[in-house]
C-alpha cells in the first residue's frame, strides 16, 4: 500500500504545481467485493447517508441581515479540525436570528430540507460541532472551511454511488437543488477502480457546487452566488475529500479529512486569525458593501421578466444588507484564488503593507485544476452525464432560452456567462475580477 503520508504530500504538491492530481500509482486493487472494499477502503462504504447542506459564510464579519445576529468568524489552523461526515457545522438558527419572523422562513431557504425540523415553530438546523469560518492562505487566498467541508463529504458520498453502479452501468438520482438531477453513467465497467470513482465522485460534487452558485443568484442569498472565494473554497474541498478517500485507509475517513486540511493549508500558507481579519477588511467596499438602502428590486437576476422570487423568502429579501461586489465566475479549468495581497486598493496602504508583510510579496498564487481526466487521459465526461430538470417556478425559464430543460452540466458555462454579464452590466466591466484593469 502507498504510504499515505507521502501520498497526500505529492498529490497536493502536484496539484499547485500543474502536473498529475493524483499519486496513487502504487495502487492496484480491483474489487467487486464489497466487504473487501470496506476493509481496504473503509471511506467507499455503502449505505451512506447523504451529507446535509452545510453552513458556510458569508464575507465580511456583519451578519448578512440587518435583523440578525452572528456572522462569519476566523478560525484558527486548531479550529479547523475535528471534521465529522454529514455535519453541519453549525448550532442553530434561534442562536443567531432573533427576529421570529425571519426565523420562520429560514428553514425554507432551500427545496430540499429534510435537514430542517421545527421547534416550537422554529427552524433549526442539526447540530453539529466541527468549526466553520474563514481562514486566509498566502497562495489560496480567503478559504471557507465550510465549503471545504461540504464539498469533501460530496465526494466522498458521489464517489461511494459511482463506485457502486459502474458494474452495471445505468442511473441513480441525488438530492435536488431547484430541480430534479439525475447521474446516468455511459460506461459499465466489472471491475473498476476505486481512483476512478473518486475522480468522477470529486468532479461531480465540484459540479453540484457550480449550480448551488448559479441558483443561489435567485435567492435571497444572492449576496453569495460566486462570491470570491467560493469556486476555490469548493474545488479546494473536492480535492480534500478525493485525498481523504485513501489516505491512511486504516483510519477512519474523519481523521483524514483533518490530515488532509491540515495539510493543504500548510501547502497554500495558512495565516492566522489576525491576517484573516485584516484581509477581509482590506477588501471591505471593494469585493462587497453593507448598505441598508440596499433595493431588493435591484439585485443581479432580478431583471428576468419571469422572475418570480418564492414569496415565502420575501421578508428575508428585504432584509439583506450585504451587497456583493464582485464575483469570481471562472469556474472551469485552472481555479485561480483571488489574493488579497496583490490588491492595490486607495486608501488602504497600511493594512496591504501589513498583510504583505505577513503573507509575503509578491506571492506565488496556487491555483487549482478542476478534475478533467482518468489516470490514462481520457475525459471523465467520458463515464457519465448529469441532467438536472429545472424547476422554472424558482429559476426563471428565459433564463434557460435556447437550452434543453433538463439541462447538462455541459450547460453550466453557458449559463455562468450569462450570470456574468448581468453582474457586470451592473458593477461595471472588471467586477467579474479582483482588480479592474
Amino acid at each position: 500500500m502507498t504510504n499515505p503520508t507521502r501520498t497526500l504530500m505529492e498529490s497536493f504538491a502536484n496539484l499547485i504545481s500543474g502536473q498529475s492530481p493524483f499519486a496513487l500509482d502504487a495502487l492496484s486493487f480491483y474489487t467487486n467485493d464489497e466487504e473487501q472494499l470496506a476493509n481496504e477502503f473503509p471511506a467507499f462504504a455503502s449505505g451512506l447517508e447523504q451529507p446535509v447542506p452545510r453552513w458556510c459564510c458569508a464575507i465580511g464579519w456583519q451578519s448578512a441581515l440587518k435583523h440578525a445576529n452572528g456572522a462569519s468568524v476566523p478560525l484558527s489552523k486548531q479550529e479547523t479540525m475535528g471534521h465529522l461526515y454529514g455535519g453541519t457545522g453549525y448550532s442553530g438558527v434561534p442562536v443567531n436570528v432573533f427576529n421570529a419572523q425571519i426565523a420562520n422562513f429560514v428553514a425554507w431557504i432551500t427545496d430540499t430540507a429534510p435537514e430542517y425540523y421545527f421547534e416550537q415553530g422554529i427552524p433549526r438546523q442539526k447540530v453539529s460541532e466541527d468549526p466553520v469560518g474563514y481562514v486566509y492562505t498566502s497562495r489560496g487566498g480567503l478559504i471557507d472551511i465550510g465549503h471545504v467541508r461540504g464539498l469533501a463529504d460530496r465526494t466522498r458520498h458521489l464517489a461511494s454511488l459511482v463506485l457502486q453502479h459502474l458494474p452495471d452501468g445505468g442511473e441513480f438520482q441525488i438530492y435536488t437543488e431547484k430541480g430534479t438531477r439525475t447521474i446516468y453513467l455511459t460506461q459499465s465497467i466489472s471491475n473498476p477502480d476505486p481512483r476512478l470513482a473518486g475522480l468522477i465522485g470529486a468532479r461531480l460534487a465540484y459540479e453540484t457546487s457550480v449550480w448551488h452558485e448559479i441558483v443561489t443568484f435567485f435567492t435571497w442569498e444572492q449576496y453569495s452566488a460566486f462570491s470570491p472565494e467560493d469556486n476555490y473554497s469548493n474545488l479546494l474541498g473536492c480535492w480534500v475529500g478525493f485525498n481523504s478517500l485513501f489516505t491512511d485507509p486504516k483510519n477512519d475517513y474523519n481523521m483524514a479529512v483533518n490530515v488532509s486540511i491540515d495539510y493543504a493549508l500548510r501547502v497554500l500558507q495558512y495565516q492566522n486569525k489576525d491576517v484573516t481579519i485584516d484581509s477581509v477588511d482590506y477588501v471591505d467596499d471593494h469585493f462587497y458593501l453593507y448598505n441598508d438602502a440596499y433595493d431588493v428590486t435591484e439585485m443581479p437576476g432580478a431583471n428576468f421578466p419571469d422572475y418570480s422570487p418564492w414569496t415565502i423568502t420575501a421578508p428575508l429579501r428585504a432584509d439583506v444588507h450585504l451587497e456583493l461586489l464582485r464575483r469570481h465566475f471562472d469556474s472551469y479549468g485552472v481555479v485561480q484564488p483571488w489574493l488579497v495581497t496583490e490588491l492595490e486598493l486607495a486608501g488602504n496602504s497600511v493594512l496591504r503593507d501589513s498583510l504583505r508583510s505577513a503573507c509575503g510579496h509578491p506571492v506565488v498564487a496556487a491555483p487549482i485544476r478542476v478534475p478533467n481526466v482518468d489516470m490514462d487521459g481520457n475525459p471523465l465526461t467520458d463515464y457519465y452525464r448529469m441532467e438536472t430538470y429545472v424547476s422554472t417556478d424558482r429559476i426563471p425559464a428565459s433564463f434557460l432560452t435556447g437550452l434543453p430543460n433538463p439541462i447538462t452540466t455541459a450547460d453550466f458555462p453557458t449559463l455562468i456567462e450569462r450570470l456574468r454579464a448581468i453582474h457586470v452590466d451592473r458593477y461595471g466591466p472588471g467586477t467579474d475580477r479582483p482588480e479592474t484593469p
